[in-house]
């Protein structure tokens, strides 16, 4: 019993020695990356990839001011700067956009830039599995009206950097389609950044109400049609808080049982009596078009105004018909 103590102590101090080179004799990333690039850096990671080891820094110019990353390679004497982004601060560049809200996508000039305030991912990747590293940026930027998703990816191997920026408004009546450049024609990363992406903007998530009413009538939300029969779904419970409560209402309306409400940069919804079901009266193409005036001109007409306005929708609750 005495030697296997003692065979078992030599086994356990040899893969304490063979984690050293790891947890004794480097530096923590971000110490590194300031000892290489100086200034302020606000995060690091590295990656062994075989007998090379590779750095990804994020750096920051100035207090409050814009990023830059950088990717690093390691050598007997100090690390090497291998690729930067942007590599002049201003520069402009080709992106590919996709806009969830108005269900649009393609290439667009933008300004080549790292924020750094909305910080998701940084990573060093091998999609490839080829011993040259892919870095990886993940940034998302929110404000009233939706979220500004920003994906960045550089493949050290074809020297190629891949920048989509994703608008995902929070009225967001199209279904989410997205499809990334033709362009791209590596299988390893295209693959990952569709899965990325799928993850983070609800493919293949239940629709939403009004992302079910679109897909039955957005041709009428488009202009593209006078005048349609709904076939609405019921809710119930009805998963709109029609108090104002939870949802800002711009306008309200009722007729007999039924009583009608435009949410704030969403949809018209109907609420039926004292059952706490709704559906979906009308879905505006996006959340500028938001109905701003219910109008009850006649127990079977009812006029939805939006912008003031410059167009009107009426709904006939009776036979459940839109027209313009």
């Amino acid at each position: 019993m005495k030697e296997r103590a003692i065979t078992d102590c030599w086994i356990l101090a040899l893969a304490v020695l063979a984690l050293l080179p790891f947890s004794l004799g480097q530096a923590p990333p971000l110490q590194e990356a300031q000892k290489a690039l100086g200034g302020q850096v606000e995060r690091a990671v590295r990656k062994a990839m075989g007998a090379q080891v590779y750095l990804a820094a994020l750096t920051r110019e100035k207090t409050g001011g814009t990023g830059r990353l950088h990717l690093l390679r390691k050598t007997p004497t100090g690390y090497v700067e291998v690729f930067r982004y942007p590599r002049r601060m201003g520069e402009e560049e080709t992106s590919w956009l996709i806009d969830l809200g108005a269900g649009k996508q393609g290439k667009q000039r933008t300004l080549a830039f790292i924020a750094l305030e909305g910080l998701r991912d940084l990573q060093l990747l091998d999609l490839n599995r080829d011993g040259l590293p892919e870095v990886y940026l993940e940034e998302v930027d929110c404000g009233n009206a939706g979220c500004g998703h920003d994906y960045l990816l550089h493949d050290a191997r074809s020297k190629r950097t891949w920048r989509v920026m994703v608008w995902s408004p929070f009225y967001q009546p199209r279904p989410p389609r997205i499809a990334l450049p033709q362009d791209l024609k590596d299988q390893a990363i295209r693959h990952f950044l569709e899965r990325r992406l799928a993850r983070q903007h609800g493919m293949g998530a239940p629709l939403t109400p009004e992302q079910e009413w679109w897909t039955r009538h957005g041709a009428f939300s488009e202009g593209k049609l006078r005048r349609i029969e709904l076939h609405p779904r019921r809710y119930t419970p009805c998963p709109y808080d029609l108090t104002g409560r939870s949802y800002s209402i711009a306008a309200r309306a009722k007729l007999g049982s039924l009583q009608l409400a435009s949410v704030f940069k969403g949809p018209v919804v109907a609420l039926e009596g004292d059952r706490n079901a709704c559906f979906v009266v009308y879905a505006p193409p996006t959340a500028n078009d938001w109905v701003q005036e219910i109008r009850v001109l006649s127990p079977r007409r009812v006029a939805l105004v939006v912008r003031e306005g410059e167009e009107l929708v009426y709904f006939d609750p009776t036979g459940l018909t839109l027209s313009r």
